[in-house]
Formats: structure tokens, C-alpha cells, sequence
């Protein structure tokens, strides 16, 4: 069973992997696409994640360009111009005119999408990126990214899984101030919300969505409840 959450587990575990030397482009996902070592890497790692499940076929197969990756979305209707959790998340940060050549997006850069933030940027893991450069930075990083340097979305044809939220759960905002609720982050941490021990700010938005978040809470707790009777 392949689905958004057990995707993002395999990108989360890379969190922090690093080019080696530094600027070479020498990681281990390049080998998995074409074996040779000095490219871009950010699709590789995409494509990475997706074959440790036996599940690269959901994007079209190993791929290293992000535009024939982002084609095949297109061209088997999985293309989608809002974000849900998982999917895989096509980039042009005011693209060069050369990448136009290849593709009228200019789409230049991917990653995963993880979560959706209240303030409407999306958090998303990917690979060849850092704080200095966004799309050849040479590490695996979680980032939060603006809409506005987004092409499309990608939506894999992931099996359903019981319920994968596309807002950060409740628990997690009070988490800094509750140890009770520390100890119901931990237990759902186990039971597989994704977004449990996902750090979100909490900005002044929070007061106009809290209804929203109370009742996520209260499904939550009871799935909790349910799973931890004998």
C-alpha cells in the first residue's frame, strides 16, 4: 500500500542529507535515475523516494528532469493547480527564458508536498535545495514556500489511507504549553498523523480557523481513544 503518508516518511528520513563534496552533485539518488553522478538532483530525489516503496511507476518511472516528470502528470490528467498533502510540487522561481525552450512553464525545480500552512504557503521536503539557494542547494531540507513560485502540482495515484489532513493538527499548536498535550502528540505521532510532531507557527490567523482546529481535535482524540483500547 503506497500513500501520501508513507511517501513523506521515506522523504523525511533523508532530512539533512548533503551533497558530498560540497557543489558536486554526488548524492545517492542519482545513481537510482541514471548512474552518473554531477546532475541537478532534486527530481532523483523525488524519484528516490518513490522507488524505496516500489512505487516510482506513480510518477511515470525514474526521472532526473523535472519537466518530463511534470509532462507526464499533464499528460495522464494528474495535474492540479491547488495542493493537497503528497503531492509532488513543480517550481519556476522566475525562470530563465532558456527553460522556456523545453517547456511553456518554466518549471525548473520539485519536491513534496507536506503539509499547508494556515498562511497559505505550503511546506514541502526537497532535495538539491538550501536557504541560499532554492533549487541547487545541495541538501534534502524541509521548506515553506510561497504559492506564487509554483507551476502545478502533480497528484500521484496514491492507494486512500484512512485520512491524511490537509491542515496542521490542533494538538500541535498547544504543544509547546501542555505537557498533556505532549503526551497526545506522542501517542499520535505512533498511530500515523502525519502532522503531529510538525512544527506550525501560530500567527494571528489562528483565531479566525480555531473552530475548524477544535473539531479536527476532537476526531483526532477519539481515534486516539479508540485505538488504544484493548
Amino acid at each position: 500500500m503506497v500513500t501520501a503518508s508513507s511517501v513523506l516518511k521515506v522523504a523525511r528520513s533523508q532530512l539533512g542529507t548533503v551533497e558530498s563534496p560540497a557543489g558536486s552533485n554526488r548524492v545517492k539518488y542519482n545513481q537510482l535515475v541514471s548512474g552518473w553522478q554531477g546532475e541537478a538532483w532534486c527530481a532523483a530525489f523525488v524519484s528516490w523516494c518513490f522507488a524505496q516503496l516500489g512505487a516510482v511507476a506513480l510518477l511515470g518511472g525514474p526521472e532526473n528532469y523535472t519537466v518530463a516528470m511534470s509532462k507526464w502528470f499533464r499528460a495522464h490528467g494528474q495535474w492540479s493547480s491547488t495542493p493537497h498533502v503528497g503531492d509532488v510540487v513543480f517550481f519556476n522561481f522566475g525562470a530563465p527564458n532558456g527553460y522556456r525552450e523545453h517547456d511553456d512553464l518554466g518549471i525548473h525545480h520539485v519536491g513534496i508536498v507536506e503539509s499547508l500552512l494556515p498562511d497559505g504557503r505550503i511546506q514541502t521536503i526537497e532535495g538539491n535545495t538550501s536557504t541560499s539557494s532554492d533549487d541547487n542547494g545541495g541538501a534534502v531540507m524541509r521548506r515553506q514556500r510561497s504559492r506564487s513560485g509554483v507551476a502545478g502540482y502533480g497528484r500521484p495515484a496514491y492507494d486512500k489511507e484512512a485520512t491524511v489532513p490537509d491542515s496542521p493538527s490542533f494538538v500541535t499548536v498547544l504543544a509547546k504549553n501542555n505537557a498533556q498535550v505532549h503526551e497526545l502528540v506522542a501517542l499520535a505521532a505512533k498511530q500515523g498523523d502525519p502532522y503531529a510532531i510538525t512544527h506550525v507557527p501560530v500567527s494571528d490567523r489562528w483565531p479566525a480557523i480555531m473552530p475548524a482546529l477544535k473539531v479536527h481535535m476532537a476526531n483526532l482524540v477519539r481515534e486516539l481513544v479508540k485505538a488504544v483500547k484493548p
